[in-house]
């Protein structure tokens, strides 16, 4: 195994259809290097959903039950996958697909027959965590002494060993993550190991058996042992940053490495003992599984290979429903078939009534039903005993007595099954003025790669001289070498070059570039190796794609070093390196940081395209370098070139977040004169922008704008208008663009709902956030579990004073969140004993189960603490109240501000005053009165005056204890008169 991992990592998830051209074949992909984006535009569409009922609509064939009468069966497995990066900025899933274990592992004789193994793993935080787990799992579980005969204990091993090779690999980001699921094939047993959230689903003759758990924080297990560790859990989060409890990698959170942490790496492991009613595994990440049931899953499989037999297809259908169903997330799925055949009917048992019938009627349904089965019997299974009276049904009405070619092909590509598109294959050859092409020989081979019947495929390629008068093409090799691509038998693939020389004296660069382009997605090393070896040793050099897909592998690698010695190597053999494989190299450079070296490469080039500015352009927004990334911006215009949506929405969202939104105004317009498109998570990004200089109508303006422009505003175009206006005290304008919406067919969501409960309460329109509570639960979203909106009401209530109402409605919520209210009411009644430690221990149980406190807690614990004289934890509690957008109301504020003047510390207390006024929080007369009380006690009269001019300005009048400290500091003081003429003047 070279480079440290099994040489058969990554799948592909390119179409069949790909196979089926007759073009030049597309080595290097043009899109190389080119930034996928990283937002999603969200779109309002039904889902065409596939129920678990319509499987069920067919007559049963049954077998029968292996607790009826142990299985005999053997297992033949084959494997299809279908990855897609789906509406997020990034790729993070890898995955590996590995039918024959052997080809990987070598011969071993305590390995049991059939051996395979399938993992897929699901990164966030970059890929790192992914591909090196991808690339090395197999390894450490192979390596592991305890292999076979222990297997439980080897994985478990190996899963912890992985994960601290990666902590000391320095060459890459070990604050990224991913979570691992495997499944290990050794003979009738399968062992399913997790860690994360993917799913393993098996289908049992149509039931879903969910062989794996998903590890969320929220879970009841893996909540107690991550709070056993001393984990947190908060709104979901592990440690308020993770959606997970398993993961690999991660070790920003995981901390020093031999500590125990909370995140564990340990999988948890479940082994059967497979029988003849397994049919086939479903391994998916959770962007297939928050989406869709495990039932609807093995209905939607099971239902493909009935009609198709084909588990790359059934690895399609299901990425593309959990696409049409809006998921949020990378898309990754394995469908691992249990055998070669389609899985039986199943026979439903179904209630009748005995009817007589005629002897004579009985004779003619029989005759009528004869001759129907033998016409159908002709058509689904052509043979050559049946071809007359097929042929007599088929053409004896047409004018033409030979089907077209392009019919052959796809009657082929649509059968069940290898041989009885093989069947076809012989029956269409014997009739008349139909003569076998090239083409559906490649049609027939590719359905037979499918399949992996590889052996069948060398009888035809020698059969086709003689039947043909010609040998193979080279489509017909690239056809097999995919085949064998996706069938990850990498070392079968260098094979193929024996069978080219047997009809060619060299084979040609094609097959050459079409076997590199599979090693270098397995095995970078291998890649190198085949070209040295086979390649130049035949004296084919190769040309600009073949260097393409050299440093193609090489920068998925991050070998960026012998990346640019591959170009010199290029540039000296006197070939112009083209466009793609400078952009290739360029990406790779920005992908690990290294913005300025890729500038200066792109000097070099003499044809930058617009994947050239976009990998750019979103590598210095990556860098927050907003001034670098307009430079290239305009140097595009300049040259002609447009940059796509992703890059431009890059340039957006850093000028928005640095303030400067008007600047993203003329960006946008500037790419919109040039024809360039925009889309609508474009414009949000700038409406947000808008909206967070608080120039919440411009955003508006720009909301009619792109209706105009005919790009349609979605739910979140609205939330974050109705934000910025609840947010500017603009409640009614919040309250029309919340009607607009259902105008427009948009459907509320949660967050619409939460915002303008927040908004209506906190500016003291509690009456009518009630109103919108109801709305929100008699709709479809309803609140989804989070009490954030009941919280706001209480924070309206106890804002209006009505404190009684706002600890009744407290204890109301208690039939909805009954944890978070027991919670809550203790600290109320520790805070009232004065028992301020034992509150402050039940407030941390409470975070720790991820609740989120309402006013009142965080309002008894501040004033408890502030009392108590630790004032530093009450700072800290409203630090948290305003995390959780809870601004402290004044007597929240003024317990703390009382407490810092009683322990003198008055300059802390009025830079509290500064801080609380600027982030929109109003002083009032209780604020300001124990700060000039403690001035004057201290004789600091000079700046209790300030502080009490400061009062006034801001139209707060003073109240009588206030006026008591001043006089009684002026009457102590020489110019007594003076001074009372000046506070005359003020007044």
């Amino acid at each position: 195994m070279s480079g440290g991992g099994c040489p058969c990592p990554r799948g592909s998830s390119e179409c069949s259809a790909e196979d089926m051209n007759g073009d030049t074949v597309g080595i290097l992909n043009q899109n190389i290097g080119k930034p996928p984006r990283d937002h999603s535009a969200h779109r309002h569409y039904t889902s065409s959903s596939w129920s678990a009922e319509s499987a069920s609509n067919i007559n049963m064939i049954g077998l029968k039950s292996s607790t009826e009468e142990k299985s005999d069966f053997l297992l033949v497995l084959r494997s299809g996958s279908c990855s897609e990066k789906g509406p997020k900025q990034y790729m993070e899933d890898e995955f590996i697909c590995i039918d024959i274990l052997d080809e990987c592992v070598g011969q071993r004789t305590d390995i049991p027959s059939p051996a395979a193994f399938y993992g897929v793993f699901d990164g966030h935080g970059g890929v790192d965590a992914a591909s090196f787990t991808r690339k090395n799992i197999l390894k450490f579980i192979v390596e592991d002494a305890q292999f076979p005969s222990s297997i439980t204990k080897a994985v478990k091993s190996a899963f912890v060993k992985a994960d601290l090779a990666f902590r000391d690999t320095s060459a890459l980001d070990i604050s990224s993550g991913t979570t691992a699921l495997i499944a290990i094939m050794l003979g009738s047993s399968m062992l399913i190991a997790n860690a994360g959230d993917s799913r393993a689903v098996l289908g049992k003759r149509g039931r879903a058996i969910e062989l794996s758990k998903d590890h969320k924080p929220n879970c009841t297990s893996e909540r107690l042992r991550i709070e056993k560790l001393g984990g947190v859990i908060y709104d979901g989060y592990l440690n308020g940053q993770l959606s997970v409890a398993r993961a690999l990698g991660d070790w920003h959170i995981k901390g020093s490495k031999g500590s125990k942490s909370p995140l564990s790496a340990e999988p948890e492991v479940e082994e059967i003992v497979m029988t003849e009613e397994d049919e086939f595994l479903i391994m998916g990440c959770d962007g297939l599984w928050d989406v869709m049931s495990s039932q609807c899953a093995v209905t939607m499989v099971r239902r493909e290979l009935m009609q198709h037999n084909d588990p790359t297809t059934c690895a399609k259908v299901l990425v593309a429903e959990a696409l049409q169903r809006n998921t949020c997330d990378n898309l990754t799925v394995l469908v691992v078939c249990f055998s070669n055949d389609p899985p039986p009917k199943i026979e439903i048992p179904r209630s009748y009534r005995r009817r007589s019938i005629s002897a004579e009627g009985l004779d003619l349904l029989k005759g009528v039903l004869n001759e129907m089965r033998k016409v159908w019997k002709a058509l689904a299974y052509p043979t050559s005993s049946s071809t007359p009276f097929l042929r007599c049904f088929q053409f004896q009405t047409h004018s033409s007595s030979a089907p077209s070619e392009e019919h052959v092909k796809q009657m082929i590509l649509d059968q069940k099954s290898s041989s009885q598109a093989l069947e076809y294959f012989r029956w269409a050859s014997t009739i008349p003025n139909f003569v076998h092409s090239q083409s559906t020989y490649r049609t027939l081979i590719h359905k037979l790669c499918t399949f992996r019947r590889f052996d069948t495929v060398k009888q035809l390629l020698d059969e086709m001289p003689d039947s043909l008068g010609v040998p193979p093409g080279d489509d017909i090799f690239v056809t097999i070498i995919r085949g064998l691509g996706r069938a990850r038998m990498t070392r079968t693939v260098v094979k193929v070059l024996d069978l080219a020389y047997k009809f060619h004296d060299i084979p040609s660069l094609k097959i050459f570039n079409s076997i590199l382009d599979v090693l270098v997605k397995e095995d970078i090393d291998m890649a190198r190796e085949f070209y040295r070896k086979s390649m130049m040793a035949s004296g084919v050099e190769g040309d600009d794609y073949t260097f393409g897909i050299l440093m193609k592998g090489l920068c998925l690698t991050n070998r960026i070093g012998e990346g640019f010695k591959l170009l010199q190597l290029i540039k000296s053999r006197g070939i112009k390196p083209n466009t793609v494989v400078y952009n290739t190299l360029l990406h790779a450079l920005c992908r690990n940081g290294k913005v300025g070296r890729a500038r200066s490469l792109m000097s070099e080039m003499e044809e930058p395209n617009d994947v050239t500015f976009n990998i750019l352009i979103s590598g210095y927004c990556k860098e927050g370098n907003s001034v670098q990334a307009l430079v290239l911006l305009e140097k595009s215009f300049s040259m002609g070139f447009v940059p796509d949506v992703v890059s431009v929405t890059k340039v957006l969202e850093i000028l928005c977040n640095a303030g400067r939104a008007t600047e993203g105004a003329e960006v946008l317009e500037r790419v919109e004169s040039m024809g360039g498109l925009l889309d609508v998570v474009a414009y949000n990004t700038l409406i947000k922008g808008f909206c967070g200089v608080g120039k919440v109508k411009v955003g508006l303006h720009f909301l009619k704008q792109m209706e105009r422009k005919g790009c349609l505003p979605n739910v979140d175009t609205y939330n974050v208008l109705i934000s910025g206006f609840c947010q500017s005290g603009m409640l009614d304008l919040a309250l029309d663009l919340f009607n607009d919406m259902k105008t427009d067919g948009i459907k509320w969501n949660f967050v619409t709902f939460d915002t303008v409960i927040r908004g209506l309460c906190s500016e003291g329109r509690t009456e009518d956030g009630f109103s919108m509570l109801e709305l929100m639960e008699e709709s479809k979203e309803g609140s989804r579990g989070y009490i954030s909106p009941y919280n706001s009401i209480i924070y309206g209530l106890f804002k209006q004073s009505r404190y009684d109402e706002a600890a009744e409605f407290l204890t109301k919520m208690g039939n909805l969140f009954p944890r978070a209210v027991d919670r809550s009411v203790m600290i109320l009644e520790h805070c009232k004993k004065g028992a301020i430690e034992d509150a402050k221990r039940a407030y941390d149980q409470m975070i720790d189960e991820g609740g989120i406190p309402s006013i009142l807690v965080y309002n008894s614990l501040v004033h408890g603490f502030s009392q108590q004289g630790s004032v530093r934890e009450a700072v800290e509690l409203m630090n948290e109240m305003i995390a959780n957008n809870c601004f402290p109301v004044p007597s929240t504020f003024n317990a703390v501000i009382t407490g810092f003047c009683r322990q003198g510390k008055v300059e802390s207390a009025l830079k509290l005053v500064e801080d609380i006024t600027a982030r929109g929080c109003v002083p009032n007369t209780e604020t300001y009165t124990p700060l000039i009380d403690v001035l004057c006690g201290k004789g600091d009269l000079q700046k209790a005056m300030e502080v009490f001019i400061q009062m006034v300005d801001k139209g707060i009048l003073p109240d009588l204890l206030i006026w008591n400290s001043l006089l009684l500091s002026l009457s102590q003081e020489r110019h007594f008169s003076k001074n009372m003429l000046y506070i005359d003047d003020i007044l």
